[in-house]
């Protein structure tokens, strides 16, 4: 500062004071901002240095700040910015220079430098207002806020429909074209039936078992009388195959009858060469630790 050199001195401040606020560094950056022309600025930091020296009993520069503060007074630009009658939207914002302005200091007078300043304004839906305002000495000048026109969506342009190709002939060997809503009806009508066939297989076989648990009851429980625990289990397990008999049948019955359904409403597709027709089969199975049924299929 004392060369001559502004910029570069206010730079090695600013700088010194980020990594330390101290009051004299305050002052000493105020005085090289008021010397830059930035009266705003520097106005702001004697402001702070003042309240620093006044807590820290440090006359001096007290003295020196408040000499300042009312010396940069007379220098002062001031702007002030609000939305116009009816301009307040729901989410407006305004900025000066970047930096968002809070709604209370909506149409409040502010101290800022000297030069260009470029004051917007957005809010959802709305299209963006900007202008730029140049305080070039002392004085007031005010910034309204028109309001900001809503955002409009043009339609899309009209397009011709896409002509659809001709239509060629399919050769005997391409399968047929088929309905891609009814793809899901074939396997649908297979795995039910599936599941119809294996719920009768298992009805069948406890009704099975209820009927050899009642012969022995009756064999170890003449007249209807149990008494021994062998008895009295055979009875309860010839109930439990009946019931389970009598849901699994009925269920089964059901199942099979909604894959038969599908199957008979589904469109029968056209089996490529070399690929087994698609099918369903049904196998008795036995093996040491019982009987029963297998069930398998194609599709």
């Amino acid at each position: 500062m004392a060369k001559g050199l502004i910029a570069e001195g206010c730079a090695k401040l600013a700088r010194s004071l980020e990594l330390l606020r101290r009051g004299g560094t305050l002052l000493n950056l105020a005085v090289c901002r008021q010397k830059e022309g930035r009266y705003a600025t520097a106005f702001g930091l004697f402001q702070e240095a003042l309240a620093i020296a006044t807590a820290d009993g440090r006359t001096d520069r007290e003295e020196l700040a408040r000499t300042a503060i009312e010396e940069l007074r007379t220098r002062l630009s001031w702007m002030e910015i609000a939305p116009s009658a009816g301009a307040d939207a729901a989410g407006l914002e305004i900025t000066r220079d970047g930096v968002a302005i809070p709604r209370e200091a909506w149409g409040t007078p502010v101290p800022v430098d000297p030069g260009a300043h470029t004051v917007a304004a957005t809010a959802p839906g709305r299209q963006r207002y900007e202008i730029t305002v140049t305080l070039d000495g002392p004085g007031k000048k005010s910034v309204l806020i028109p309001a900001l026109e809503p955002i409009r969506v043009e339609p899309p342009a009209a397009t011709a429909p896409a002509v659809p190709p001709a239509r060629t002939s399919v050769p005997d060997s391409a399968p047929p074209l088929a309905d891609s809503g009814a793809a899901w009806r074939r396997p649908a009508g297979i795995a039910a039936l599936a599941a119809g066939l294996a719920g009768l297989s298992i009805g069948g076989g406890f009704g099975v078992k209820a009927i050899l648990d009642a012969g022995e009851t009756r064999r170890l429980c003449p007249g209807d009388v149990c008494t021994t625990d062998e008895g009295l289990g055979r009875h309860a397990d010839a109930r439990t195959a009946a019931t389970v008999a009598n849901i699994a049948l009925p269920a089964g019955l059901a199942v099979a009858g909604v894959g038969l359904f599908l199957l008979f409403w589904s469109p029968v597709p056209r089996t490529p060469p070399g690929k087994a027709p698609a099918g369903l089969w049904m196998a008795p199975v036995v093996g040491r630790e019982g009987a029963g049924a297998g069930l398998g299929g194609t599709w």
